[in-house]
């Protein structure tokens, strides 16, 4: 089976040479990779330009794009690779692959014929505070069990099949991409060696807030993660009704809820950042709650109109 590497990237200097030596690094080389890239105000395309013109006989291609979201640049990247004939496509993004990675994420498609493949993601740290955000925002390879389109395989038939990524959705494009697969009925598994390594936009409170907003307005207008949302509204619902008729109930729920949350932080030892995780809990709480309101409402009027 032919097998093709895609990811999309922008504004990804500072990374990209890591990720494109761990490609060359790879066990099981894929047959092409494709690159797409958005507009970039750094050297990004300076960067694939060069690597395009070292291995464009290894099969590597680099498509710049005028604009687009990463659905758009996903859906053209595996366009190009459909096209020239791939049966297989691994997806991820900027990020560092571990050498057996292909390999183990292709693996289950090749031997048990099976459609869609999750693998697992980790976030690369320097400073315990990150190392603490990190514990906050990522789950254990024990818990995570939906594919993501940072570490994840597919057949081609299934990206066609599935409509390709949502191209309506600026973020959890690839939660929808897999809630569609899912509905084809498809078999799916989950390989938790297939490793990538990333540095995502959530290491900071500032950061991780703004980001999970983004994330809860697209959720909310695609209808996605109803019962992850529902419980965050019941536990501030009950803390601000006990609140307002006992407030020592009141405070010891938020500060167990939030004790709860940063419980990883806890077992790891970094004593110090429980304080600013704690904080980061609550801003990305009231984030995510307000941000999945936006947008239902944002779906709401878009139905109506």
């Amino acid at each position: 089976m032919t097998v093709a590497l895609i990811a999309t990237v922008r504004n990804e200097a500072a990374e990209l040479p890591a990720f494109l030596d761990s490609i060359l690094k790879q066990t099981r080389k894929p047959d092409f990779i494709v690159i797409t890239s958005g507009k970039s105000d750094d050297e990004t395309d300076e960067i694939l330009q060069e690597f395009e013109d070292k291995h464009y006989e290894d099969g590597f291609v680099w498509l710049p794009l005028d604009g687009g979201n990463r659905s758009f640049g996903r859906n053209e990247a595996i366009g190009f690779a459909v096209g020239a004939g791939a049966d297989i496509i691994a997806c991820t993004n900027c990020s560092v692959l571990s050498p057996d990675w292909l390999a183990q994420i292709i693996l289950p498609i090749e031997l048990d014929a099976i459609d869609l493949v999750g693998g697992f993601w980790a976030i690369r740290t320097y400073t315990d505070r990150e190392e603490a955000m990190a514990l906050l925002t990522q789950w254990s390879d024990e818990q995570v069990r939906e594919p993501a389109a940072l570490s994840m395989a597919f057949t081609s038939e299934v990206w066609k099949n599935a409509g390709g990524f949502p191209e309506d959705l600026d973020t959890s494009e690839d939660t929808e991409f897999v809630r569609r697969a899912r509905a084809l009925a498809i078999d799916e598994t989950f390989v938790p060696n297939a490793i990538v390594t990333w540095r995502p936009k959530t290491l900071t409170l500032r950061d991780a807030t703004r980001t999970y907003y983004k994330y809860a307005v697209t959720d909310g207008k695609a209808g996605l993660l109803p019962g992850q949302y529902g419980a965050t509204y019941l536990v501030y619902a009950l803390y601000f009704g006990a609140l307002a008729t006992m407030p020592w109930l009141g405070a010891f729920w938020l500060l167990a809820w939030l004790g709860f949350r940063v419980r990883k932080v806890v077992r790891k030892g970094l004593l110090f950042e429980v304080p600013y995780t704690m904080a980061a809990a609550l801003a990305m709480d009231m984030a995510r709650m307000i941000g999945y309101v936006r947008g239902k409402l944002h779906a709401r009027f878009d139905s109506d109109s």
